[in-house]
């Protein structure tokens, strides 16, 4: 009887800049389904000197999930988590993931919208109020004091540009820097 191949069936990744150990940083935040049925998540891709490295969750005694039952699928992951990536920050293709806006007014009244964003453009879109209940009437507000987004589900919080409203404020190390508007500030 022939061994079945185990494949991995879907792939989702969140695009991500977060700093990891050792100067590398963590490009993105995965969970595959194996055979239709299996889910992995908590898959971290980390760019280092070395190059883009797959880094499966631990189990309880400190072991990567599958790696020691099962090569193959370790590098099915690997390739698929790759691929994703690849795939998600082509120029052809223009990755966005569901956020929210959020608008701080005089002091600390915050207004909350939906969105869409790109972390790799930095640009911001379908900015949608997410309903009057509590929204204060715009004409009482003075100062708009800050605007960030955030993954729907929480996480990093990234600066949006002050002057044009539209674009993530990429951290150079030394300062903000708009995109698009080419709008700069000092980090405090």
């Amino acid at each position: 009887m022939a061994e079945k191949k185990i494949s991995v069936t879907d792939v989702a990744l969140t695009l991500t800049d977060q700093p990891f150990v050792d100067g590398c940083t963590i490009k993105g935040l995965a969970s595959v389904i194996v055979d239709h049925q299996y889910q992995v998540a908590g898959i971290n891709l980390v760019q280092g000197p070395a190059g883009m490295n797959v880094i499966l969750p631990f189990d309880e005694r400190g072991n990567e999930y599958f790696r020691p039952i099962n090569p193959e699928l370790r590098l099915a992951i690997d390739k698929a988590v790759q691929d994703k990536y690849r795939e998600a920050t082509s120029k052809e293709t223009t990755y966005f993931q569901e956020g929210v806006f959020t608008s701080v007014w005089d002091g600390g009244t915050e207004i909350e919208s939906t969105c869409k964003f790109n972390l790799q453009t930095g640009e911001i879109t379908d900015i949608r109020r997410k309903g009057d209940d509590d929204v204060p009437n715009f004409e009482d507000l003075c100062s708009l004091d800050e605007e960030y987004v955030e993954s729907a589900n929480g996480g990093t919080r990234y600066k949006v540009c002050p002057n044009c409203h539209n674009y993530i404020m990429k951290d150079t190390g030394t300062m903000f820097a708009c995109p698009d508007c080419k709008h700069t500030e000092k980090k405090e």
